[in-house]
């Protein structure tokens, strides 16, 4: 299904950010705030991931890489 492409490339996008998520920012904000923006970034991520997942088909014509998207929109 759809929720699980979103999810596995989420996952793919963010892992290295996310080893250094904890020394950059949870330090420095605590447990509480932390996690809440890590929370927020994993949403926006997602987003941002599913967004491009409804791109992947445009005009009737499939777009496997950016190069060929960019290509249809400019």
């Amino acid at each position: 299904p759809w929720y699980q492409v979103a999810f596995v490339l989420t996952t793919g996008v963010n892992s290295s950010y996310v080893l250094g998520y904890s020394g950059t920012i949870m330090v420095p904000l605590g447990w509480a705030v932390g996690s809440i923006g890590l929370f927020a970034a994993a949403a926006i991520s997602l987003y941002a991931n599913t967004l491009l997942a409804r791109l992947h088909e445009v005009g009737g014509k499939r777009h496997i890489r950016y190069r060929d998207l960019a290509g249809h929109i400019y």
